[in-house]
This record gives C-alpha cells, structure tokens and sequence, in this order.
C-alpha cells in the first residue's frame, strides 16, 4: 500500500505591500508614506531580513484593543540616556 501525501490546508495570509529599504529610507519623511507604500508595509533590507512598517495611529489602535501600551505611554517610560 502507497502512503497518501499529506495535503497541507490552505492558511489565509495576509499579503502586505513590499518596498525595498532604499525606497524606504528615500520615503519615509513623505507625508503620503503610507498612502503610497500601505499601513502596513514590509521592508526587504539589504542583509535579507524583513521588518515591518505600520504607523503610530495604527499602533496605537492595535494596541489599544489589545491591552498593550500605546506609543505615548511607551516614549514616556523608554530609558533616557
């Protein structure tokens, strides 16, 4: 008897917009960033690695449903130097 092969279940993912570190860095001061690149967004950076951009308001919305503290409350308590 041949063994079946396992049939792996379709997962749901969720596609985001990929820009490249350089197009990141040459953008990220516009004011349309987001409109332009999506909320949220991966970086592909130049070693390989992937990180993904949101904004603060989206953060801060997440987190807010979440029970995780926003960004006010994290710039607050972040070691000064």
């Amino acid at each position: 008897m041949v063994p079946k092969k396992k049939v792996m279940e379709n997962e749901k993912y969720m596609y985001l917009p990929t820009l490249t570190e350089d197009e990141f860095v040459e953008n990220i001061e516009s004011e349309n960033f987001f409109r332009r690149f999506g909320n949220p967004a991966i970086i592909r950076t130049k070693a390989g690695e992937s990180c993904i951009v949101l904004s603060a308001e989206l953060y801060n919305r997440m987190a807010e449903l979440c029970g995780f503290p926003g960004t006010e409350e994290m710039t607050r308590n972040e070691p000064r130097t």
